[in-house]
């Protein structure tokens, strides 16, 4: 099979707008002091089991992330069950911790990228 390097140069274009279409998690324990886990997510509403967390930050979100309603949907427990927290999609860095909500003090044990659940 013969690649052209035109054909070559719309294959790198596709593979780099495929991989765009994400976000990282980060996943604290500690009160945002202390990295546990670091998520790159690109599909929406699928589940991701973690080690105990309390608290999160998030970086490096695609522009087709915003305007869609979606949100990170935190769980108190594995295969998101369990009492939820969400909180909307922000590039600023700053780190969410679970004090002062209902998980105040519960480590989390899942999370999804996705629209709110009701």
């Amino acid at each position: 099979m013969r690649f052209s390097l035109s054909s070559i140069s719309i294959l790198l274009l596709c593979v780099g707008f495929a991989a765009a279409d994400t976000l990282k998690v980060l996943l604290f324990t500690n009160a945002c002091s202390t990295l546990s886990q670091e998520f790159t997510v690109g599909n929406l509403n699928e589940c991701h089991n973690a080690d105990p967390f309390d608290s999160v930050e998030m970086s490096d979100i695609a522009q087709s992330f915003f305007n869609r309603d979606l949100r990170v949907i935190f769980y108190s427990e594995p295969n998101c069950q369990g009492t939820r927290l969400d909180t909307e999609l922000t590039n600023a860095h700053f780190c969410r911790d679970t004090q002062g909500t209902p998980l105040a003090n519960t480590k989390l044990a899942s999370f999804m990228v996705g629209l709110q659940p009701f």
